[in-house]
């Protein structure tokens, strides 16, 4: 009995009707109006088992003497006595398990599925409730209640008594804070959703979307269960939505939190819970209610020993100085505290209400906030690293213009140090092995000190690099002494490694990448530098092998021609003179293509000169270098002007391509020189009939040495001078040749 006499409802708070109840086990008592009719009582309602508080399960508890059990039906009966004003008052009912019909004065203001006494009688609901009836005086209610479905039956929170506009009221203002919340769950997830689809590799992004969603889902379908105002549920779905939502949230939660704490978060851990979580999942699909209810308690305890684990997570990650760790901290431990205040508020171990979405968007804003903090980190890094791809470009550019390999070690351990830190503070040095003698040579800070040559057993003791490991090794980073060790790779061959100490622990960190690419493009050069004196050698030598070729055929011949003097009678002498002067001419045109060849510009000193003259030069040089071959030469032009020229190196073209051709045709031949004017251009045509070029040798005909190793092939550096000469005079050589279809190169001068 609740005596409300002295209580004004229509002036006050709405009471609530927790208590004790009269209670009729396995009955449902037929309700009458007790207060018209006083003499039917005794015969009307049956021996009561007892009393039973409401709130309170059934489960494994007793009405009076009598053992209650989960499954079962019941009657609940209060009286309240009040002023004898007529008032038209309300009930609030929240979920009970699993249907009920709630009865005032005898008569039937509300109910909730259909209660039954057994299974197949009995219809479960979820759906909160304000049932509204008129009282002329004092009221007693009548509440059937059945449970045949759930692992809990009973009244699992009280009923508020109250007027209408008080209860709707109420409910009106819980509806919109809980629409609030899950709106705002929501967002949120939408938010972080539209992130990762812009960024895919933010996987944090996704998860925390993901858990936003399913708890926004979870938000609607508990409480004030507001998606049952749009959409319909049936009990059985509502029920399996219900634990889903927990089986599959908390697993992508912790998964979001291993994201974030990878280094202190246990995968072996996770990933017992995620596969038990499944497990649990999977029994919801496929099992009734009946029987999936009965995991709800090993899963609390589950999530429990979960949740205390990552509590001790983050003490851990403040402890170690992670990122907003202590923040973290903060938010799950409200997060975690409502989530406890949910299981006890289910289990009617406590009378509060529902708090895990509360605390879920306080915990869902402080991670927005830590994800934008680190994303926003994650840009300015990005605009760093941007800004030190072009630093980067600026050095390989200044490594190349490196005299050599010390001074481009030397620059990037100044750079090095510039990007870590105050070079003044921070000690460097450097291993490298010389490209000239294959020995280990070590360099530091002070660039006045030569580079020392460094035995196998230095390298074990100052620098604690074993020589097998040198080839293995990438980047160590040493926070606890503060310093810095990258090797310069290339090929899976160490070229070099360097090293910076005193340097802050946060610069190491932040400038990690940015070595990392410093000491590639140092390899880059490293190798260049290698790769340029090894073919520089190659080159010098194949030159002095050409050279000293040359120049030894033009001895033998002068030999020859001296030897023709001692032998010969007055009347030769003139004529092997002159092929003396010949031999002598071809020598000093040779030295004169090496000092040609050697130099980077070539000056001309052009003056006018006629066609005419040109020709006459050209079939006279040509003459010189085809006597005693089998060639036919000819030269021929159909305009006489004058041009600026340089004639004396203009010589040297003619030669070296005639020369060319005679080397191509051994056994004879044609050679032609034509002379045309058109279009204020000079055309300077030399033709063979020879055996003509491979495509591949007139890729790279105007190379040094650009044929193979026979003699037949090589072009020595004739035809690289030869076009150095072309372009001093602001002229352009082409080549066209087949295979077994002679040779012609053309050369454009300007004509005026």
């Amino acid at each position: 009995m609740l005596d409300l006499t002295n209580y004004q409802l229509e002036n006050n708070q709405p009471v609530s009707l927790k208590g004790p109840w009269l209670f009729y086990w396995n009955k449902f008592v037929t309700p009458v109006n007790p207060w018209n009719e006083p003499d039917l009582l005794p015969e009307m309602y049956p021996e009561p088992t007892g009393f039973f508080n409401v709130p309170g399960f059934w489960n494994e508890n007793k009405a009076g003497t009598t053992d209650l059990q989960a499954e079962g039906f019941a009657t609940y009966r209060l009286k309240i006595i009040r002023n004898p004003i007529p008032s038209i008052l309300a009930i609030r009912m929240v979920d009970l398990e699993s249907a009920y019909r709630l009865y005032a004065n005898g008569k039937l203001i509300g109910t909730n599925g259909r209660p039954g006494k057994s299974q197949v009688t009995e219809t479960p609901e979820w759906r909160p409730a304000v049932h509204v009836f008129f009282a002329e005086q004092n009221v007693e209610l009548i509440l059937h209640v059945s449970n045949h479905h759930h692992r809990w039956g009973g009244v699992w929170e009280q009923p508020i008594l109250g007027t209408e506009q008080q209860l709707r009221t109420d409910q009106n203002r819980r509806i919109a804070l809980e629409v609030f919340v899950a709106a705002a769950i929501l967002a949120v997830g939408v938010y972080h959703l539209l992130i990762f689809v812009l960024r895919r590799n933010e996987i944090p992004f996704l998860l925390l979307g993901l858990f936003c969603f399913i708890m926004a889902l979870r938000t609607a379908i508990t409480g004030e269960r507001i998606l049952q105002e749009f959409w319909s549920f049936g009990w059985n779905w509502l029920v399996t939505l219900d634990y889903l939502t927990v089986y599959i949230g908390a697993p992508i939660c912790h998964w979001y939190l291993v994201q974030i704490y990878h280094k202190d978060y246990s995968r072996k851990v996770f990933q017992i819970f995620a596969v038990l979580s499944l497990i649990c999942a999977a029994i919801v699909l496929f099992t009734a209610p009946s029987v999936f209810t009965h995991i709800a308690d090993a899963y609390h305890l589950l999530l429990v020993s979960v949740s205390v684990f990552f509590t001790c997570v983050t003490i851990i990650a403040i402890y170690r100085k992670r990122e907003d760790a202590s923040l973290m901290f903060v938010a799950w431990l409200i997060f975690t505290l409502a989530n406890f205040n949910d299981i006890l508020y289910v289990q009617a171990l406590i009378d509060s209400r529902y708090l895990s979405a509360f605390g879920l968007l306080e915990f869902l804003f402080i991670q927005s906030y830590i994800l934008a903090k680190r994303y926003s980190r994650a840009l300015h890094t990005s605009e760093r690293l941007r800004q030190r791809v072009r630093n980067l470009l600026t050095l390989t550019r200044t490594l190349n213009q490196s005299r050599n390999a010390i001074d481009a070690i030397r620059t990037a351990l100044n750079e090095g140090a510039n990007a870590l830190g105050t070079p003044d503070t921070i000690a460097m040095r450097a291993l490298f092995k010389d490209p000239v003698t294959g020995q280990y040579m070590t360099i530091d800070s002070n660039e006045n000190r030569l580079p020392e040559k460094v035995s196998n057993k230095n390298i074990e003791k100052y620098w604690q690099l074993p020589k097998i490991q040198l080839n293995q090794l990438q980047m160590v980073a040493n926070i606890e002494q503060s310093s810095l060790r990258s090797a310069a790779r290339r090929n899976e061959e160490t070229l070099a490694v360097l090293e910076w100490c005193n340097v802050l622990p946060q610069s190491i960190q932040q400038e990690k990448v940015y070595i990392r690419g410093l000491c590639d493009s140092l390899a880059l050069v490293l190798e260049n530098i290698r790769s340029t004196r090894t073919e520089t050698l190659a080159a010098v030598g194949q030159a002095a092998s050409e050279i000293v070729h040359d120049i030894n055929h033009h001895c033998r011949v002068l030999l020859m021609q001296s030897d023709k003097i001692r032998s010969s009678k007055n009347g030769d002498v003139s004529t092997v003179a002159g092929d003396i002067d010949r031999e002598v001419t071809r020598l000093k045109n040779m030295a004169l293509d090496i000092l040609d060849f050697a130099r980077q510009h070539i000056i001309v000193s052009t003056r006018p000169e006629s066609l005419q003259d040109i020709a006459r030069s050209i079939e006279q040089d040509l003459r010189d270098l085809f006597t005693g071959t089998s060639i036919i030469f000819s030269v021929e032009y159909y305009e006489n002007q004058d041009i600026l020229i340089d004639l004396d190196r203009f010589q040297r073209v003619t030669a070296n391509l005639a020369r060319n051709a005679a080397t191509a045709m051994p056994l004879g031949g044609e050679f032609r020189v034509r002379i045309e004017v058109q279009d204020d251009r000079v055309y300077f045509i030399f033709e063979d009939n020879g055996p003509g070029l491979s495509s591949e040798l007139r890729n790279r005909l105007f190379q040094p040495f650009p044929g193979s190793n026979s003699k037949k092939d090589s072009f020595g550096l004739g035809l690289a001078v030869v076009d150095r000469i072309v372009r001093a005079h602001n002229g352009e050589i082409f080549v066209y040749s087949r295979k077994g279809q002679g040779t012609r190169f053309t050369i454009v001068l300007p004509a005026k």
